[in-house]
Formats: structure tokens, C-alpha cells, sequence
């Protein structure tokens, strides 16, 4: 299993590119929580022989608790030596592998997901719902203006602008349409992540392809569904279940602080 699953890789899911595995010591602790007291305003004026005005730097905590996930797999010596010697030769062993990795991507997918798009978790301004005419399927829609704004409520909380978002396919799509958007483009050219990204002045966009099964209707349906995630996230993106070594406790990141 190490050989084969260790660093498996989804080019569809966003999971890991919204909330990077972080290595932790232990199943339970606390994390460091900064408030904005950086952003206060001294007047640190000093007469020549006068006391140096000193800060001190203080910040809450709050407990975390880990959720463990595992899967198991049943490969019978029957059916994998008939798997080898028949007309289709498949290793069901490695399939059986791969398949439980995948399975425990998309649990992750799926709960990272419900943790990021629960309307509960935000403030009424980190929350934009387009009306009939704002909406980005709308000719009139201005969609770089909605991004100007909500990138204007990232920092207005944080101190930064966001760098990374996370679109649904129709999302995409739609904003590839949009005559607001086209005009930047060259006719007959392609509208891209990338030249969106340019445009709306980000790092980096990726689309959430993934899919679901619903287990009422038995239809696969988009886990982001015709919506766009707007985020800062200072760590370089991995697509990996495992930690990225350069997150700093005291730098905000979207998902963690």
C-alpha cells in the first residue's frame, strides 16, 4: 500500500488545495488563534533618553480533535489468480488499492465541502447570493466587479487580499460566456483558469469536477454546485494527504485560522 497509494493523487478534487493536510503531535490539542490587535495604531514617537514603549504579543487557543477515517478491502486468492490468467489481465490486488484510496478521497472531499460551503460558518458580508440580474449567467452580470468586492471583504477581515478560488463547472462556464469577461480576450480565443485568474487578480483558480452519488436519486451531481470560493491560502497547494511544511501558526489561511 505504500508503494502504490502513498501521495494519490485527484486532479479533480479541491479538497486538498482548499485545506492542505497540516502534520500535527497528537489526535487532540489546541491550535493558536491571533486576534487584530496587529493592526492597532501606536503612536511610537520617542524623546532622546525616554522609555521605549514595549507590546506584548498575545493570542487565545481553541481544541481540536482529529477525525480518523479507514478503509479495508477483500481480494480472494480465487479471484485475483483468475483476474491474472484470463483474456483481461488486470492486478486486482492494485485495483483494490487504488479504489480504497479513492474512496477515502472523496470522503474527504465531501466533507471538506460541507465544511466550507455551510452558510453558518460565515459573516453576512463573507456571503454574496446573485440576484436575477447580478447572476453569472446574466448578460448584464459584471463579474469582475463582484470579485473586486468580495476580494475587498477578505481583506477588510484579514489584512490580505484572497489568492486562490475554487469555482463549480457552471460557474466556469458561465464566466467563460460572460461578455464582461470576453472583452479581455482576443476573438476566437479560449477563456482559461489562467486568464481568469489574471484577470480577477489571483494566484490561482482551480474548477471542483468532482462528483457525488445521491444515494435518493441515484444521479452523480457536483459536490460544488454553481458556486465560487473565494479564500487566501498562504501554503503552496498540494494535492496530496500530506502535510506541507510551510504553514506559519501566525499567518491567516483560510479553512484553519
Amino acid at each position: 500500500l505504500t508503494e502504490i497509494a502513498q501521495g494519490y493523487r485527484n486532479s479533480d478534487g479541491v479538497a486538498s488545495f482548499i485545506a492542505p493536510a497540516v502534520g500535527v503531535t497528537g489526535r487532540s490539542g489546541r491550535t493558536i488563534v491571533f486576534g487584530n490587535e496587529a493592526f492597532s495604531n501606536h503612536d511610537l514617537f520617542r524623546a532622546p533618553g525616554a522609555l521605549i514603549q514595549r507590546v506584548s504579543t498575545s493570542f487565545s487557543a481553541r481544541a481540536f480533535s482529529l477525525r480518523q477515517e479507514a478503509i479495508g478491502w477483500e481480494v480472494t486468492e480465487e479471484a485475483a489468480l483468475e483476474t491474472t490468467t484470463t483474456a483481461g489481465q488486470i492486478d486486482l490486488r492494485r485495483f483494490a488499492m487504488n479504489d480504497a484510496a479513492q474512496r477515502l478521497m472523496q470522503s474527504w472531499e465531501v466533507q471538506v465541502a460541507k465544511q466550507v460551503l455551510n452558510p453558518a460558518a460565515y459573516e453576512a458580508t463573507n456571503i454574496s447570493v446573485a440576484t436575477e440580474g447580478d447572476a453569472w449567467d446574466q448578460p448584464s452580470a459584471d463579474i469582475e466587479a463582484q470579485i473586486d468586492a468580495a476580494k475587498e471583504a477578505v481583506r477588510a477581515q484579514t489584512g490580505v487580499y484572497p489568492n486562490r478560488m475554487v469555482m463549480s463547472p457552471q460557474a466556469l462556464n458561465y464566466a467563460k460566456r460572460s461578455p464582461t469577461i470576453r472583452k479581455y480576450a482576443l476573438q476566437g480565443s479560449i477563456i482559461t483558469t489562467e486568464i481568469l485568474a489574471q484577470i480577477f487578480g489571483l494566484e490561482e483558480i482551480r474548477v471542483a469536477l468532482r462528483l457525488a452519488l445521491n444515494p435518493t436519486t441515484g444521479q452523480l451531481e457536483n459536490i460544488y454546485d454553481n458556486c465560487a470560493l473565494l479564500f487566501y491560502q498562504p501554503s503552496v497547494a498540494t494535492d496530496a494527504l500530506t502535510p506541507d511544511e510551510n504553514g506559519n501558526y501566525g499567518t491567516p489561511a483560510f479553512a484553519y485560522t
